[in-house]
C-alpha cells in the first residue's frame, strides 16, 4: 500500500445548493478573528475560501458479517471553516464496484444533522458515463466568515486488495490531518510511505488490546 502526499483535483460537479431551514450557529469573536488570520496566510491564493481545521480519518481493517469476509472501513470527519465573506463547497465521496458509501452528512459545528440534498450518480467526464465508478455529493453554502461545518462519510472497501493508496491532501488546506490504520495481528498489510521527505509529519504506533490489533 502507497502513502502518498501529492495533490489532485475532484471532478468538477455542477451541484445545485440546496439546505432546509436549520437554526443558524453564527461564529464566536474567536471564531472569527481565527478566520481572519487564515485569510491572511492564504491572501495570495484568491481559490481559498474553505480551510479544513481538523481532519481525522481511520482504515480499519475487519471482519465483515454482512459480506463474509475482510473488508477496510473508512472513516473520515473533516471541522471546515470559512475565511472569505461567504463561500459555497461541493463535498464528494468516489466509490465502484468494489465499495459502498454507508454513511455521508453535513453537520452544524454543534453536531446536529443539516438535511442536505444529497446526489449519487454515475461519474461523467467530457460527455462519458463511467459506469464502474459513481460519486455521492453534496452543495453547501456558508453565510459569513468564521462560520464552521462538519462532514462525515464512512465507505466500505469490500476487497482490499483494491485498497492501494491513501492521499494526504484533500480538497481544501488542511490545518490539522490524523490518519489512522487498524490492522488485526492476523492481518498482513504492508505500508509504503512516498513523498513524506520536506513535511512535518509524525508517527506512532501502539496495540489496542480489544481490537487485537
Amino acid at each position: 500500500m502507497k502513502l502518498i502526499k501529492q495533490s489532485f483535483t475532484l471532478l468538477a460537479l455542477l451541484v445545485s445548493f440546496y439546505m432546509s431551514a436549520q437554526v443558524r450557529v453564527d461564529p464566536t469573536p474567536e471564531e472569527k478573528t481565527r478566520a481572519k488570520n487564515l485569510a491572511k496566510k492564504y491572501k495570495n491564493d484568491k481559490d481559498v475560501e474553505v480551510v479544513i481545521l481538523k481532519a481525522n480519518e481511520t482504515f480499519e481493517f475487519k471482519y465483515d458479517r454482512k459480506y463474509k469476509k475482510m473488508i477496510v472501513l473508512q472513516s473520515s470527519k473533516e471541522e471546515l471553516m470559512n475565511i472569505k465573506d461567504r463561500a459555497h463547497i461541493a463535498k464528494a465521496v468516489f466509490y465502484d464496484s468494489n465499495s459502498t458509501v454507508t454513511k455521508f452528512k453535513v453537520l452544524s459545528k454543534i453536531n446536529r444533522t443539516l438535511h442536505q440534498k444529497v446526489f449519487d450518480e454515475y461519474v461523467k467526464v467530457n460527455d462519458l458515463f463511467y459506469h464502474d465508478q459513481r460519486v455521492k455529493y453534496t452543495g453547501f453554502k456558508f453565510p459569513m466568515q468564521g462560520y464552521k461545518f462538519k462532514f462525515e462519510f464512512e465507505k466500505k472497501i469490500t476487497d482490499p486488495k483494491y485498497f492501494i493508496s491513501v492521499y494526504f491532501i484533500k480538497s481544501q488546506p488542511i490545518i490539522k490531518n490524523t490518519i489512522k490504520f487498524v490492522i488485526p495481528k492476523t492481518v498482513d498489510v504492508t505500508l509504503k510511505e512516498m513523498n513524506f521527505t520536506g513535511y512535518d509529519i509524525k508517527k506512532k504506533k501502539y496495540y489496542n488490546p480489544k481490537k487485537k490489533a
